[in-house]
């Protein structure tokens, strides 16, 4: 049976109540759920679906702008009506009310312990999907399965780690230190965010697909490669001063630095291709363990992950606005 899922926001404008309609319907018409709010559910009173929308739905979607706040907070029309049902919903299961903001805003004061979605930022369908997991309760990230067979406290020293020769898992690692680079730095960035409201960011995101310069002769023919890149790009502003960077996923890179993760830094750069870089970092086989081998970088501390690599991006972007 699908899960009920009630949107709560105010009418701030014409514009706004028709992109809430917009996320409202693409969680019924893309992922199944049987979401509504008033301007896409046209039967009963008003006051009759505010009450049924947030005692009998499974999840409440709240859509936080500074009007919605302020209405909140003081009680005001629609909103105040569902902020005194969502109070008594928030003290019986915090996790039912899922925050959302759709222009930067405190959060009214009940849900400031409750983490929201940013929908200010990044890219709509990231953030939807995003939504979506919360939605089902779901974890970015699976907890592994508890083993049955333990490893003794010095197995760890002697058994290798046999990833290292296969293609298929030094892809897996590089995709999961490639989202734990990424998601270091909007962590970063946000809480910058929080501390400096007029600091300003933009992340984007997109998969490039391009032509190398080797080829296959197959059939009695040259075909020429493709090499697809997952990058991220990420600019930040603060009193007029600006910095950028860019970064990307490599699988099939065929030089001498292998796959990894690639990056440049400014905008004067980002028009370059994929063969130019100013930092990276590759699979590192010298040890036991898979880990990241960095180069170009200058840092204190080597690193060895994405966390590691997440930091070092951010520090040097910032530096650009400290300037």
């Amino acid at each position: 049976m699908p899960k009920k899922i009630f949107t709560s926001y105010s009418w701030d404008n014409e514009e706004h109540k028709k992109w809430v309609a917009k996320l409202t319907n693409d969680l019924r018409s893309k992922y199944g759920f049987e979401a509504t709010c008033d301007t896409i559910r046209g039967d009963g009173e008003l006051d009759t679906m505010i009450v049924d929308g947030i005692t009998k739905s499974d999840k409440i979607i709240v859509v936080i702008t500074p009007d919605y706040t302020y209405k909140a907070e003081n009680y005001i029309g629609g909103v105040g009506k569902e902020t005194k049902l969502l109070h008594t919903r928030f003290f019986k299961d915090d996790k039912s009310i899922v925050p959302i903001l759709k222009e930067k805003a405190k959060t009214p004061a009940y849900l400031d312990s409750v983490p929201y979605i940013d929908f200010t930022v990044g890219n709509y369908n990231d953030n939807l999907n995003e939504l979506v997991k919360r939605l089902k309760d779901e974890t970015t990230y699976k907890a592994a399965t508890v083993s049955k067979h333990p490893l003794n406290s010095d197995d760890y020293d002697l058994i290798p780690d046999l990833r290292i020769n296969d293609p298929n898992a030094e892809e897996t690692f590089l995709n999961e230190e490639f989202d734990a680079t990424d998601k270091r730095i909007l962590s970063l960035l946000e809480s910058t965010k929080k501390q400096y409201p007029a600091f300003q960011f933009e992340r984007r995101t997109k998969t490039d697909i391009v032509p190398s310069n080797s080829a296959s002769y197959v059939n009695g023919q040259f075909v020429q490669h493709e090499n697809q890149y997952r990058v991220v790009m990420y600019k930040v502003v603060y009193n007029g001063k600006t910095g950028s960077v860019r970064f990307w996923l490599d699988y099939n890179q065929r030089s001498v630095f292998g796959k990894g993760i690639f990056g440049l830094f400014d905008e004067s750069f980002m028009q370059c291709g994929y063969n130019s870089h100013n930092f990276g970092a590759t699979i590192n086989r010298s040890g036991k363990n898979l880990e990241l081998n960095a180069y170009m970088i200058f840092a204190q501390q080597p690193i060895k992950n994405g966390k590691q690599l997440g930091e070092y991006i951010f520090k040097t972007t910032m530096e650009r606005v400290k300037q």
